[in-house]
């Protein structure tokens, strides 16, 4: 009988905690998702002596940490992103995001690209702890296998020009509206000494690419005027610039082989003005004086009717012996616009029987209008070879392009 009877006080006891625990356990609602955080990036120093990483929930705005492994320090930076450790492991840099709220509300005001809240770039000194805070920073990169420097791309000035006449400004429009689709103007490039936190300012860049070894800074060029469109080469530590090549049009797809030997790009500085500007693929070896058209629209191994399409990126092989790029079925040019934008109509037509849905065939029509199909040229016997085309359009290289 007693035992019966602890069995059920037993019994009972249990019974009671457990209905406790359930009225202290709150329910799984969307609130949660406003304290889950999640691990967003994570990195080593090349010495292995730090590690960092940015954590974060999917809506609120994270943190950058950075830890010692072998010690105490440790550094945290709200809205870190985006982070990379030099390569001789002395120094951090990452973005600084915007504040999500605050892009949240310029969306909802509906603010031009322009006046959207921009992102900062930040520079720790590993040792000592000490920052540096760059604004309006769109971009930055440091070479793979050498430190010491880092590079960081501005965004446009935010400083509006109060000194131009209301002719100038309707002209300024004009003029801006028939050279929307021909050119893109640059922003300052800037070239840092880490050690000694100077810096190198390039004007009008649009794109940037280090070497591996770190020793040379190539960059793409656009101005206004197209007196400063070029692909240009900085030895970066004398700081002397090389012309790769310079004249009116769009440089871009920058690449440079592993050795940092060579570089290549696609330029269509031949035809800017032209209704359908026509890309060309360009070679230069370091050192040499000028860089070497190697494949155009009508170059032996292209298909006719194709040309080097300016959405293929350019690589080259791990060897440096062959050069990868993009060709693509030259499109129709575009009919001349006769009417005035507020009197053109613009209609979407779905049909109930169509395999995907409206927005979705916009989307693939754009990924289709851009596709490009891998082509290489193989720069010792200066031979094109198409390796993929319409009933093939994906091609994968083995033995890293060699």
């Amino acid at each position: 009988m007693k035992r019966s009877y602890r069995l059920l006080l037993f019994i009972l006891l249990i019974f009671v905690s457990l209905s406790a625990f359930a009225q202290e356990k709150k329910p799984l609602d969307h609130g949660a998702y406003d304290i889950w955080n999640k691990i967003n990036e994570s990195s080593i120093s090349v010495d292995g002596e730090w590690v960092l990483w940015s954590l974060g929930p999917e809506d609120k705005d994270g943190a950058l940490k950075i830890k010692s492994v072998t010690g105490d320090t440790s550094y945290v930076f709200p809205r870190g992103a985006s982070a990379k450790f030099d390569y001789d492991s002395g120094f951090a840099a990452f973005l600084i995001q915007a504040p999500k709220d605050s892009v949240k509300k310029a969306k909802r005001d509906k603010k031009k690209k322009e006046e959207m809240p921009k992102d900062s770039l930040g520079i720790v000194n590993l040792s000592t702890g000490e920052i540096s805070k760059i604004a309006r920073v769109k971009s930055f990169k440091t070479a793979k296998k050498s430190g010491g420097w880092l590079a960081y791309h501005l965004e446009k000035s935010d400083v509006k020009d109060t000194t131009k006449t209301k002719e100038e400004k309707t002209e300024s429009k004009k003029e801006k509206k028939d050279n929307k689709k021909k050119k893109v103007e640059g922003t300052n490039l800037i070239l840092r000494n880490l050690a000694t936190a100077s810096d190198s300012t390039y004007s009008d860049v649009t794109d940037y690419q280090f070497s591996e070894n770190g020793k040379w800074l190539v960059y793409t060029a656009s101005s206004k005027d197209s007196a400063a469109d070029g692909i240009y080469a900085v030895e970066v530590e004398s700081g002397e610039i090389t012309i790769v090549l310079s004249g009116p049009g769009n440089y871009k797809q920058i690449a440079i082989d592993e050795a940092g030997s060579q570089v290549a790009f696609i330029s269509n500085r031949d035809s800017i003005e032209a209704k359908q500007p026509t890309y060309k693929l360009y070679h230069w070896r370091i050192g040499s004086k000028a860089a070497k058209m190697v494949a155009a629209e009508k170059t032996a191994g292209i298909p006719g009717g194709w040309w080097v399409s300016e959405h293929g990126k350019v690589s080259f092989s791990k060897n440096g012996k062959r050069l990868l790029f993009g060709t693509a079925p030259r499109p129709a040019p575009e009919p001349d616009e006769e009417e005035p934008d507020d009197e053109k109509v613009k209609v979407d037509i779905w049909h109930w029987k169509d395999p995907y849905l409206q927005p979705m065939q916009l989307k693939e029509a754009e990924k289709e209008r851009k596709r490009s199909y891998l082509a290489v040229v193989h720069l010792d016997k200066k031979r094109v070879v198409q390796l993929a085309n319409e009933k093939i359009p994906e091609v994968e290289i083995g033995s890293e392009g060699n």
